[in-house]
């Protein structure tokens, strides 16, 4: 059982198991996201991680759910341990378009109620001098530092390649024959979620 967290607002004589607000009890993040801390004492008696993947973003995230999948026929102890470090929190459970309601505005509004005074963003560093309003605070941009990254903001466009995109010398030869292949873009396509699929209520 994973230790005790602070509160959202901590005390430091008050703990609780989940992370409490006015809405929720934030079971998913608990426990789901371990701590570092945590990661590391489940291993102690089990020789730590086979695979260590940095972010949990889009790259992230594939990467880790293939080295999941290529692996789980495999006998239990001959599994790879794998370890996705991400720097951010779990912020979103699905893509914000998904959210009801209209919630998925909330990621053009200054970030004020969201977050502390203390931080006025949820992007990379580089990004802070990006829009802001009038009081100088940042606009929540659409690259975050939480599970899933972009990945929870990006629109699944993803245009082909033309032909003479795919006569530069740099691509490799394979790459090229493998995409102008019959299975080659469907494949592709399925991989990252932008394939195009009947809908799950009216199919």
């Amino acid at each position: 059982m994973p230790a005790n967290l602070p509160k959202l607002n901590p005390s430091p004589t008050d703990r609780v198991e989940l992370q409490n607000n006015t809405f929720t009890l934030d079971g998913i993040a608990r426990y789901i996201c371990s701590t570092y801390a945590e990661a590391v004492s489940a291993t102690q008696n089990t020789g730590g991680f086979d695979a260590v993947v940095i972010g949990s973003g889009m790259y992230g995230a594939y990467s880790a759910a293939k080295l999941f999948h290529f692996s789980r026929d495999l006998p239990g102890r001959d599994r790879p341990r794998i370890l996705v470090l991400e720097e951010g929190p779990f912020f979103l459970s699905e893509h914000f378009q998904n959210l009801p309601l209209g919630l998925g505005g909330l990621f053009t509004v200054p970030l004020a109620p969201l977050v502390p005074d203390t931080q006025t963003a949820i992007d990379e560093p580089a990004r802070y001098n990006a829009a802001r309003t009038a009081d100088n605070r940042s606009l929540f941009t659409a690259h975050h530092k939480c599970v899933g990254g972009k990945s929870l903001f990006w629109g699944g466009w993803t245009p082909r390649y033309t032909a003479a995109d795919l006569q530069d010398p740099l691509w490799p030869r394979d790459a090229v024959d493998f995409l102008n292949s019959e299975d080659g873009y469907p494949f592709v396509e399925s991989e990252i979620g932008s394939a195009v699929s009947d809908g799950f209520i009216f199919g």
